[in-house]
């Protein structure tokens, strides 16, 4: 409730605290995805899987980053590190 009431009281905030966040959060997750997989150990990897197949990224985040992650998840630019302001 107090969030809600800042955010609309103070709209920089939602861009501070949603909407950059939105924004880092999904160029981390695209780097997880995007990265390939340097070494994966023997004994770590399960009898079923090959080192060719794809990793699996889980991200836990809050349920109101997840529209915006989903928003920014193409307009990230993976090559460069995201700017802190």
């Amino acid at each position: 409730m107090m969030t809600i009431f800042l955010l609309g009281e103070f709209p920089a905030l939602s861009r501070v605290f949603v909407q950059e966040r939105d924004l880092f959060l999904a160029h981390a997750l695209r780097v997880a995805v995007d990265s390939p997989v340097k070494f994966v150990p023997e004994q770590c990897t399960p009898h079923h899987m090959t080192t060719n197949d794809p990793p699996v990224i889980v991200g836990v985040v809050g349920i109101g980053h997840v529209s915006g992650i989903v928003a920014n998840w193409d307009k990230v630019n993976i090559s460069i590190e995201p700017g802190y302001c």
